[in-house]
This record gives C-alpha cells, sequence and structure tokens, in this order.
C-alpha cells in the first residue's frame, strides 16, 4: 500500500521522484524502489514523507488520513509501536 501512497502523492504534488529524493535525501532510484515496491521506507524517512505531504504515517501504511492537528499525535503512538516491534527482532 505505502508504494501506491507514495506514487500518488508524488503524482499530485506534480514532482519528479528526483524532486522528492532531493527534499528526503535520498536517491532517485531509491523513490523508484519504494514506489515498486522493491524496498520499504524506515521510520524516519517516513515521517519525512508524511511531514512533507501532510498526511499522517498511519494514511501511507494504507490507514484513513486523519485531520493534520491530530497527525503528530498519531505519528508518535505509530512510532512507538514500530520501535517496540525492533526490539522484539
Amino acid at each position: 500500500m505505502i508504494m501506491n501512497r507514495i506514487k500518488s502523492l508524488r503524482k499530485a504534488k506534480k514532482i519528479t521522484q528526483k524532486q522528492l529524493g532531493d527534499v528526503l535525501g535520498v536517491a532517485e532510484s531509491t523513490i523508484s524502489m519504494y514506489e515498486s515496491g522493491n524496498r520499504q521506507p524506515d521510520v524516519d524517512t517516513m515521517r519525512k514523507i508524511a511531514d512533507y505531504f501532510n498526511v499522517t504515517i498511519d494514511y501511507l501504511i494504507g490507514g484513513e488520513n486523519i485531520s493534520s492537528s491530530d497527525k503528530d499525535e498519531l505519528d508518535k503512538k505509530i512510532i512507538k509501536i514500530f520501535d517496540s516491534l525492533s526490539e522484539n527482532d
């Protein structure tokens, strides 16, 4: 799901993969891999993507979009979940 969301957000903003890569500090090929599903962004990159497009991380991973006023609080909760899952690996 994240691959479709990133691509559709990028296209809606009318920017290239290179332009998005420049904003996020990653290569154009990395954006291409995100959009093709060959690579998943890490939590920090997901946060950057969500902030740039003014959506929630939950939206990026397939959930519903939340109003921007609730975005930061929800993102903090999701990051805690990701962190706890990483600690259990």
